[in-house]
This record gives structure tokens, sequence and C-alpha cells, in this order.
């Protein structure tokens, strides 16, 4: 049984509260946003701990607080080596042009961001300025991006949550998956250190023990 499926921001594992109240407080807009000169959102950390998917989570989230309706069509772009940033920040110039048909802003998911060059930081700063609009960023590398963009963004740190979170989150995996044996806690911590925190190894690891366990279940049957 995969770990299960992330449909709520508030589903993802912070690794401290004040990480996740920080977000939920972006999200409903007690701390206003867009505002103050900052229209941007960098989700920062290592491999596997959500970046990704919290950034895929934002859009709707905020639009539901800010016109109780779904983010409209959010644009996504995975960076790589071969992007080039020209194609990207022109395509990026035209959808903003448009006013969005449900919400109130267009969003701009830019993942891997730190690949881009130093000219296209630049031109990024100057893109960050477009009306009704607001990038979210992930990375693993905060000290890849250039200072005048990090001013334009809040920081959501995502490093590896705390052991004792993801440890009841594997029990209650394998629970769900009716494995009626739980593991001691000793056991899933050294995993999620053999894992070091990355989400989808764990999620591998729990697969992989669910399904000894069940073999062990039968043979003894």
């Amino acid at each position: 049984m995969p770990l299960p499926p992330l449909t709520s921001y508030k589903q993802i594992l912070f690794p401290t509260k004040a990480t996740a109240d920080f977000v939920d407080d972006l999200v409903t807009n007690r701390l206003p946003f867009p505002a103050n000169g900052k229209n941007g959102i960098i989700i920062y950390g290592p491999t596997g701990t959500g970046k990704t998917s919290l950034m895929r989570l934002l859009p709707n989230a905020l639009e539901d607080h800010r016109s109780g309706e779904v983010a409209y069509s959010p644009n996504y772009w995975a960076i790589d080596e071969s992007t080039k940033p020209s194609n990207l920040f022109g395509s990026i110039h035209k959808l903003a042009a448009n006013v969005p048909l449900s919400g109130s802003h267009n969003y701009f998911q830019l993942d891997e961001v730190d690949l881009l060059k130093t000219t296209a930081m630049r031109s990024l700063k100057s893109v960050m300025n477009l009306p009704i609009s607001i990038f979210i960023f992930a990375t693993n590398e905060l000290n890849g991006i250039d200072p005048p963009i990090i001013s334009r963004c809040h920081l959501i740190d995502m490093n590896p949550p705390p052991p004792s979170t993801v440890i009841s989150l594997v029990k209650e995996v394998i629970s769900n998956a009716g494995v009626t044996t739980q593991l001691p806690d000793d056991v899933i911590e050294k995993l999620i250190e053999k894992c070091c925190g990355d989400m989808r190894n764990i999620g591998d690891e729990i697969d992989r023990i669910i399904n000894e366990k069940i073999r062990l279940s039968e043979l003894q049957s």
C-alpha cells in the first residue's frame, strides 16, 4: 500500500509546527499575500520532502481563501539544463496578459528554479513584476537563487520532518494495509535514517515491509 495521496497542504509533513503555521497563515491570508512587494513563494529543502507536492497544492488552496474558486490552469515548468529562458519568459508574459477565467491570480510554478543561469535570474526578477501573478518556486539549493528574487518571496523550509511524525505515518500505513503486527519505533527510526528523510524512499521501504509481512502471514496460515 503506497503512502496516502496528498489532496491538501495540511497533509504535508512539515519540519516544524512553526513552518506548518506559517504556510497556513499564507494560505488563509492571515499573512497578507501577495502584499508588501512579495508575490512569490520559495519552497526549499532536500530531495523527497514534499516540495513539488506542496507547490502543486498551493494555487487552489490560495485561491480558495481569496476568491472562493479554483486556480485557473496553474502553469508548471520543470527547469533543467535545456530550458531556454527566452521561451520560458515569453510564455509567462503571454499567459500573464490574460485575466484568469477563474480565481484572482495567474499562477506560475517553476521547479528546480536554481538551475536558471545568472542572466535568466535577472529576467525572472523582472517578470515577477507582472500584475495579478503569483510565482511559486521549488529548489534544493536556496543559495542558487539571486537575492533580489528571494526578497520578492516568502520562504518555506522543507527539511525532513521529525522522526516522530514519520513514525506515526508509517504505523498508520502499515495498519491500513491490514498488517496487525507493527514495527518497533526504533526499527522505523533506522528506516528513516537509512532513507535520509526522503519520503519517496520511505514509501518504497514501507511497501517492501508490508509485502514481507503479508507473505509471512500467508505461509503461516
